[in-house]
């Protein structure tokens, strides 16, 4: 996270792993869900899941999610998978533990510029 052009914190991530790769580009914070559900895409990764899943502790999206602008479903979220992190994993979104998708979701607001490379 950056502010006035410096680093302010910055997180270890899972972003998409090879066949379900995180869009790179110039986006923007679309909105910001404080307990998300997680709705399965019907992919055939997702073959065998429930339709949604509400928020909690078995929800993928973790504890909050950040939709990037980009399309398709992506998000910021967190994860209880946290051995993962620092390892491409996801299909396509940008994991934080539980703990960092919080602190992040607190430091930003909607419409702020992300840029994925």
């Amino acid at each position: 996270l950056y502010e006035a052009g410096q680093e302010v914190v910055s997180y270890a991530c899972t972003p998409g792993q090879s066949g379900y790769a995180t869009p790179k580009g110039n986006f923007y914070l679309q909105y910001k869900d404080p307990a998300p559900t997680w709705i399965n895409p019907h992919s055939e990764w997702s073959e065998g899941m429930p339709d949604t899943i509400g928020p909690g502790a078995s929800n993928p999206l973790g504890l909050r999610a950040l939709a990037v602008s980009c399309g398709g479903g992506i998000y910021i979220h967190g994860t209880t998978n946290t051995g993962g992190l620092g390892y491409p994993g996801s299909h396509g979104c940008i994991r934080l533990s539980n703990t960092n998708i919080i602190d992040l979701y607190d430091r930003v607001s909607t419409g702020i510029p992300i840029i994925i490379r």
